[in-house]
């Protein structure tokens, strides 16, 4: 039996966004872009590239629609979930 797409896997097809555009129009290198929103570089770089089989996927396009819209917020959130959620050193 064939599944049923969803509503939300219906409107990510409508998702359109250009990460490079994105970066470029908050004046931040890959590397700054990166590391503020959390984003792995060798993941970026496929993106703007345009690389075989890379293309943000669901999560992933939420997010750069979320930075597109309102960067200074998602940075500030994406910095305290890195700080809560490092792992912790281990014991000697």
């Amino acid at each position: 039996m064939k599944k049923r797409a969803t509503l939300f896997e219906k409107r990510y097809f409508e998702i359109k966004v250009s990460v490079r555009e994105i970066r470029k129009k908050l004046m931040m290198t890959q590397e700054e872009f990166s590391r503020t929103f959390g984003i792995p570089l060798s993941t970026l770089k496929n993106w703007e590239q345009g690389r075989r089989g890379a293309r943000p996927r669901t999560t992933a396009l939420l997010l750069l629609k979320l930075i597109e819209e309102s960067p200074e917020s998602v940075g500030k959130e994406v910095a305290k979930i890195l700080r809560v959620r490092k792992l912790p050193s281990p014991s000697k």
